[in-house]
This record gives C-alpha cells, structure tokens and sequence, in this order.
C-alpha cells in the first residue's frame, strides 16, 4: 500500500512538471524589459564584439554569470528567446527535484516528497523561466550547493571533503548570478561563532564551513581581480550594493525599490558607475545618522513589506498577462495564497525546532539572512524567491510530520484555528496595509 501511495505521488508529480512546462512555452512571447534588456544587452555585447559592457559603457554594474549564460547560448544556438524560457524551464524542473532529496536528507522520503511538491507549486517558480531574468539559474545554483553542503555536513569524513569543495564552487556561481549570497557564508559563520562561544557543540559546523567558504573566495577571485585590473578599486562582484543602499535609505524611501528622477543624487551627470556607488553608500549612511527616527520608520515599511503577499510587479513583463488581465489576477491571488500558508507554517511551527540539530540550524541562519538583507537593502516580492525556497527547505519535515499525523485538511484548519498565531499574522499584514498605502 505505501509503495503504491508513493508510485501515485511521484506520477503526481510528473504531471505537475509537465503542465509547468507547457506554462512556460505558453507564457514566453516575452520581450526583454528593464532588468532583462540589461543582462541582454551585455550578452549580445559579448557575442557581436567580445566586450562585457552595455551600451552607456558600464562593465560594473551587472553580476556576470546571467550575461554569460545567455552568451553561451546566444553563440550555440543563435538568438531566440524563447529557447531560453525553455532551457530555464527545464532547470526550474530541476529545483523541484533538488527540494526532493534536500527534503530527503532533512527527515525522509516523506518529507521530500512534500518539498518537491510545494516546490512545484511555487507561482515565481512557474512565471520566471519565461523572463529573461536571473532568478532561476540563480535558485538553481544556490540549491545544488545547499544540497552538497548538506552532504558534506553529513557525510563528509574529512575536513576536505568533496562535497564541501562543490558547495562552495556552486555558491560562488550563484553569487555571480546575484550577489545577494556574497555575506551569505561570512553571516553564517560569524554567528556559529557565537554558538559555540555560548555552547560547544556548533564548533563542528563551523569547522564545516571553512571548506565551502574558502571555495567560494576562489570561485569569486578570477572576477574580482578583473574588477580591480579595470578599476583599480575592489570590487568583488558588481558596482550595485551602494546603488540598492541608497534606495532603501533616503528622504521619500518607502521601503521598496524606489528611484525617483527628481531630486536624486545619485543622477549626476559626471558621475560614472563607480562613482555613483560610492556615492550610494555616502549618501545612505548620511542619511541614517542624519534622520534616525525616518530610519526606524523605514526598517517598519520594509518589514511590514517582507509580509505583503502580493508577488512582484515583474509579472506585468508577461504579454499573456497584459492581453488577458483576469489570469494575471488568479496568478497574483495563487502566489498570494501559497506564501500566506508558508507565514503560517512558520509562525505554527514551534521555536525550538528551528535549531533541531546541524542541518536546521543551518537554514533558520540562511532565513534570517535573507530577511536581514531585504531590511538593511530594500523589500520588494521579486527578492523574495530565495526566502520562499528556504521556508519550503525549513518546513518540510514539519509538514510531512504533521501531514502524517492529521492530514493536509485538518492540518490546515488546526493552523488556520490556531486563532493567536493566525490572528497576530493577520493583524500585523493589516497594519503593514495600511502603514504602506497612508504613507505614500
């Protein structure tokens, strides 16, 4: 009976991936829009002259790996969009199965199985393979690390094992893909440092990443010292994290991506890329020390934002969307529905196993850096998508236990009528509502 369960649930499965795929091909009439038309531009730069720059003469400001990978496929196959949106289906295919065996290797089959359906049921994971935006090979690389990393946590017998040597290889592609994972590691391991200051036993995990961490140092070294022999400044990935800065920290911020015309510094006609970054940081950190109070209101937006469900406005790039407005609002409500149930499975869920053992301690450090980085940066639903797999990761094998225990129906109303915790998320989301749309 369980292997027939288990044969049904993989065909399952199978057929999600299917209708995912055939999502995409119906979604990719898309053109490449804002972010997209950059990392499409310095494709074609590198294809038609050989240079990695745009056409304002920015070599900086873009992580190149996403820029790198169209170029290879640009000078294989020629340029199509739409084989793209296809090739980065198939890797988003590929996420589902990794979220099975890192489920796997948290609590069982059982709670593989149940990742990898969640997993399949993220909307951003389904829409964003028919963008021309890095979001999927990144999701790709960082979870094929956190695999291996979970590997070399459990299995690795030296210190120098292979797992560990992958995982950071890996986590250093996915910062070239988006730098938002360069203090990823250095966060992690600052923090065990601090555990096993307080208690010895997260040593191990610390010594455990050492190997990952110094991988992904030399994966970043051959780009960081092409910065440098172009700039003569240090720039480890891209020339963007003082532009993002400021963005989150000025006078009119609200928290979310916010680059006015009017009034901004940043727009100086004799400033070029490094400058403008440089200035990012000047001007962000002035205005911390200069508006405390704004801040403390700022870091609310951003944290009443970090609850908002409503997905991100790079849906609109979708021609289907803007030709039949009505699937665009059943896409937005699906996306909304699923990281509502995700909040509630994280408020349900009770503290203590967050640091269960290695492997959990591990993602609860991984979630509250991204958390961190969307308050100390800038909030919008586009940066969620690492948030959304690591929860998935997190909440796994309490789910499956759960599922196991009651069922998914009365797991659910149990959660919904869990009426201190559901209400406090509720009340928090209205507020946060409010705070946002009163405040503009």
């Amino acid at each position: 009976m369980y292997k027939k369960n288990t044969i049904n649930l993989f065909l399952l499965i199978g057929i999600i991936l299917v209708i995912r795929l055939g999502i995409t091909v119906l979604l990719s009439g898309n053109i490449p829009l804002s972010d997209a038309q950059d990392y499409n531009t310095l494709a074609q730069a590198m294809l038609h002259s050989g240079i990695y720059m745009d056409e304002a003469g920015n070599t900086f400001s873009r992580p190149p790996l996403y820029p790198l990978f169209l170029f290879g496929i640009y000078s294989v196959f020629g340029i199509s969009y739409p084989l793209i949106y296809l090739i980065q289906a198939f890797l988003s295919i590929i996420i589902c199965l990794l979220s099975y065996f890192i489920g796997r290797e948290l609590n069982g089959k059982d709670t593989g199985i149940l990742c990898c359906i969640l997993t399949c049921l993220v909307v951003e994971l389904i829409i964003y393979p028919s963008l021309l935006l890095s979001e999927i090979v990144f999701i790709f690389l960082f979870s094929l690390s956190l695999l291996f990393l979970i590997y070399h946590i459990k299995k690795g017998q030296t210190f120098l094992s292979y797992w560990g040597c992958l995982s950071g290889f890996l986590m250093g592609l996915a910062t070239l893909t988006r730098p938002i994972t360069l203090g990823l590691f250095p966060f992690c391991l600052v923090l065990i440092i601090m555990g096993a200051w307080i208690n010895k036993k997260p040593l191990r995990l610390f010594k455990k990443f050492i190997i990952p961490f110094i991988c992904l140092i030399i994966v970043l070294l051959p780009w960081t010292f092409r910065n440098y022999q172009i700039s003569h400044s240090f720039i480890p990935v891209a020339a963007i994290d003082g532009i993002n800065f400021w963005i989150g920290h000025h006078s009119g911020a609200t928290g979310s991506y916010d680059w006015p015309e009017n009034g901004n510094p940043l727009l100086k006609l004799d400033y070029n890329e490094l400058t403008r970054n440089a200035a990012g940081w000047k001007y962000g950190i002035s205005f911390i020390i200069g508006h405390p109070i704004e801040e403390m209101k700022l870091a609310g937006f951003k944290a009443f934002r970090l609850l908002n469900p409503l997905p991100d406005y790079s849906f609109q790039q979708v021609s289907l969307f803007r030709e039949f407005p009505f699937i665009n609002w059943v896409v937005w409500l699906l996306s909304a529905f699923f990281w509502e149930f995700l909040l509630l499975c994280c408020i349900t869920r009770p503290c203590r196993d967050y640091f269960q053992d290695e492997i959990h301690v591990l993602f609860t450090l991984i979630l509250f850096y991204f958390i961190l980085n969307q308050i100390v940066f800038f909030c919008t639903p586009r940066y969620k998508i690492p948030l959304i797999i690591t929860i998935i990761f997190l909440q796994g094998d309490y789910l499956s236990t759960l599922y196991q225990k009651w069922g998914f129906r009365k797991y659910f109303w149990k959660s919904v009528l869990n009426y201190k915790k559901a209400g406090i998320l509720i009340m928090l989301q209205l507020l946060g509502g409010i705070v946002i749309i009163t405040s503009r």
